[in-house]
């Protein structure tokens, strides 16, 4: 059995023809809207997908480029693809005829018989029975709605190729919006790492701190540092970004006292970290209180905040040593190495001393320790020097040699004795032959005039 011919609108019937282009319109208007929501709902496809890369490594110029790129290559290939596809697909008056059929079953197949009619070659009318045929379903036109079923399908695709181009068109502005947008579905995947983070964090007194966080899993317009000092104020700064990675920075100079901080960004903030100040042991001060020996005629003395005292062989020394906080020791190490521990001079243990009777010369370093275990930083030397005790010098002045004198004649001497600390005692030995020498003192003589 052979198939039935597909209607030639040339030949057809011009009324019967005006009829079933109408509905041919109707259905191919149909089935290009079809077609468009098919495209646009890949391109939408594409576009969340694109939109969650680009939330995801919002950091990455090179994924930003990327998405922008191929979501503009693909809508130019859809709407391409769109024109092609309209200026291809004809008026199908067969597929017309089936519908208007199955609609009205009443015209049973009268319809498809009368479009397939064409007119005599000779005159270029229809003949009696082909006339019949065309007027029972012009008259079948003229009493019913062949039009209704295909305006039908034709408003219902029409809306749904509005929303989903709609939706096409509003993520594709979204993907090439200048910031990233955060898409809901994107949100739980967001990662923050701080630094300084969890744990113990320390760090010296007036030292600058840099704070840093790492944002992963997705885009944040909006980072910032927020801290709250010892006294309660809370201060909140904008955080850097670095260049292309995903960190953000903020240089803290000169933190002088425990702190707490968090990061803020779009949607949420860390939690609370803790920053401690502590402070380096270090020697403020050294006191040196001397006592010296009685011979010497010195009054004692303090010294105050010396790291060199110099004194005679047999004075006694008090140093005392203060420190800027409580610490565990304070060890003297000398040039030997041997330790001298310093004893702690009040509760707070921020007051140390040693006593000695200086009797040599010694170059000590000063080694500290708080509770922690934390030494001081920089190297402090004490020098103790001792001074020796020179004994007395004696200069004859007159005579300066031998003299010979008779047993009455008088003779004048005359000399010079300097020490170091003061004479206590001075005077003449005299010794007559072999007896022993007498000892005659002079400190309280009068000096002889000239």
């Amino acid at each position: 059995m052979s198939t039935p011919s597909a209607p030639d609108p040339q030949h057809m019937d011009p009324q019967l023809a005006a009829h079933l282009h109408d509905v041919a319109a109707r259905l191919r208007a149909t089935h290009l809207h079809r077609l468009a929501m098919r495209r646009w709902l890949v391109v939408s496809a594409l576009a969340v997908g694109l939109l969650t890369l680009r939330a995801r490594y919002a950091q990455s110029e090179e994924v930003t480029g990327f998405a922008v790129g191929a979501l503009a290559l693909v809508l130019v290939a859809a709407l391409a693809r769109s024109f092609l596809v309209a200026r291809r697909t004809p008026y199908d008056q067969a597929a017309a005829a089936r519908i208007i059929e199955t609609e009205f079953p009443d015209l049973k197949l009268a319809l498809r018989t009368a479009a397939e009619q064409t007119p005599g070659e000779a005159d270029g009318r229809f003949h009696f029975l082909q006339r019949r045929v065309i007027d029972e379903s012009l008259r079948h036109a003229r009493r019913n709605p062949w039009t209704l079923r295909a305006n039908r399908q034709a408003r219902w695709t029409l809306f749904g190729h509005g929303l989903t181009l709609a939706a096409t068109l509003a993520l594709t502005m979204l993907v090439l919006h200048r910031d990233a947008v955060i898409p809901p579905w994107v949100q739980p995947m967001m990662k923050v790492e701080v630094t300084p983070g969890k744990g113990h964090n320390e760090v010296e007194r007036g030292s600058t701190v840099f704070f840093s966080a790492r944002i992963t899993g997705r885009y944040s317009r909006r980072v910032e540092l927020v801290w709250t000092d010892a006294a309660g104020k809370t201060n909140r700064v904008p955080m850097a970004r670095n260049l292309g990675d995903p960190v953000y920075t903020f240089m803290l100079p000169r933190v002088a006292s425990d702190l707490t901080f968090s990061v803020a960004y779009d949607g949420g903030e860390t939690e609370k970290f803790k920053l401690t100040v502590f402070d380096q042991p270090t020697l403020t001060s050294a006191d040196a209180a001397l006592s010296y020996p009685t011979y010497t005629g010195l009054a004692d003395k303090t010294v105050p905040n010396t790291r060199r005292v110099s004194a005679v062989e047999g004075t006694k020394l008090q140093y005392d040593f203060n420190v800027n906080k409580p610490l565990a020791s304070a060890v003297l190490h000398d040039e030997t190495g041997a330790e001298t521990k310093l004893t702690p001079a009040n509760a707070e243990r921020t007051k140390f001393t040693m006593s000695q009777t200086i009797s040599a010369t010694h170059t000590y370093t000063l080694s500290l320790a708080d509770d922690q275990g934390r030494p001081n930083p920089a190297r402090t030397e004490i020098r103790i020097t001792a001074v020796e005790n020179k004994p007395p010098t004696v200069a004859l002045v007159f005579p300066r040699s031998d003299v010979r004198v008779s047993s009455l004649e008088e003779m004048r001497l005359s000399a010079r004795a300097t020490d170091d600390f003061g004479l206590r005692d001075y005077g003449l030995a005299i010794a007559v032959g072999e007896q022993a020498p007498q000892y005659i003192s002079l400190k309280d003589a009068t000096p002889a005039t000239p």
